[in-house]
């Protein structure tokens, strides 16, 4: 039996539905950019008032059963961890690995976030709460 790695050169280019996002760290971070300024980028604007109040909507508060938390589902978007402080308008996705990506409209901030190695879990990987809590406090200082 042969092993399948995605990190692989044929994993990478292959079509796989829920874990075929190959990104760099500064594109995912342009991609939330819309999410984070209101639908726009670079003056123009790339997704209605009306797309984003829908994206933005938690649908769904309760406990899963994989995920033992709350996770704020909202289209294909989940809460954002962090130590403190509190995020409770923003919103993201974290794969697998741990890499992953965030928006937060309420302080106009878009992350990305690349790992060359992952716990094969973002929540396990408590690098991503300390790195988020980190950037989330730089730009209250900044602020």
């Amino acid at each position: 039996m042969s092993r399948f790695y995605l990190d692989e050169h044929e994993s990478l280019k292959a079509c796989i539905a829920g874990a075929g996002g190959v990104f760099t760290a500064r594109s995912l971070a342009k991609i939330y950019a819309v999410l984070a300024n209101n639908g726009e980028l670079d003056g123009v604007r790339l997704l209605s008032s009306g797309a984003l109040k829908q994206i933005v909507k938690v649908y769904n508060h309760q406990r899963g059963d994989v995920v033992p938390m709350p996770m704020n589902w909202r289209l294909g978007y989940h809460r954002v961890f962090t130590t403190w402080p509190r995020t409770p308008h923003a919103f993201g996705h974290f794969g697998y690995g741990g890499s992953g990506a965030w928006a937060d409209p309420s302080r106009h901030l878009a992350v990305g976030y690349i790992v060359n190695t992952g716990s094969g879990s973002p929540f396990a990987d408590l690098r991503l709460w300390r790195i988020n809590t980190a950037i989330i406090q730089a730009v209250e200082r900044l602020g």
